[in-house]
């Protein structure tokens, strides 16, 4: 119980400065990336500039997570033979 409470504080933290930063940053910036001009506010470039980088981490750390889950359920898996098989000769 004790996590969720920390979680939702710092959840709760985390909305306020999104908020605060979204508020204060309302002014007009211009992107030109090669024959691309794209007109936006501050705080939306730097929430999308967030988001793209985010999901990148998230795509390179997938494949280890994959790995780790898939050796977890093998170990789990040779744990419960032998308590099988103990069983059985009983």
């Amino acid at each position: 119980m004790g996590k969720k409470i920390i979680f939702l504080v710092f959840a709760f933290i985390g909305l306020f400065l999104i908020t605060m930063l979204t508020a204060q940053n309302v002014q007009d910036v211009e992107l030109n990336l090669f024959f691309w001009n794209i007109e936006s506010t501050l705080s939306i470039v730097c929430f999308i500039s967030f988001s793209v980088g985010a999901f990148t981490a998230f795509f390179f750390i997938l494949p280890e997570l994959l790995r780790q889950s898939n050796k977890i359920r093998r170990m789990q898996k040779q744990l419960k033979e032998p308590k099988l098989k103990k069983e059985l000769n009983t």
